[in-house]
């Protein structure tokens, strides 16, 4: 599914599109808009230099996940990445 750089391109789209700087996005199946992702979600997070998005960071897993510890995990990963662009 992956291996389609379109697919790709759009799902990572879908997840950017609406995300605010220092949130945690999820995008769990058919909100993806791709029927062959419908047994997947996506969680990002952005991260920041100077107060500006500079880029992304997600896990792609199934439905059915630990969302705590994904979003935890991505959350963090944005805030340190901001943290070390920043210093």
């Amino acid at each position: 599914m992956l291996e389609e750089k379109g697919r790709l391109i759009r799902i990572l789209n879908e997840c950017i599109g609406s995300s605010s700087s220092s949130s945690v996005k999820i995008v769990i199946g058919s909100e993806l808009g791709i029927p062959t992702m419908r047994d997947f979600t996506v969680v990002t997070s952005s991260y920041a230099a100077k107060d500006r998005t500079v880029g992304f960071l997600g896990i792609i897993g199934p439905i059915r996940m630990e969302y705590d510890r994904v979003i935890s995990t991505v959350g963090y990963l944005g805030r340190l990445v901001s943290q070390r662009i920043n210093t």
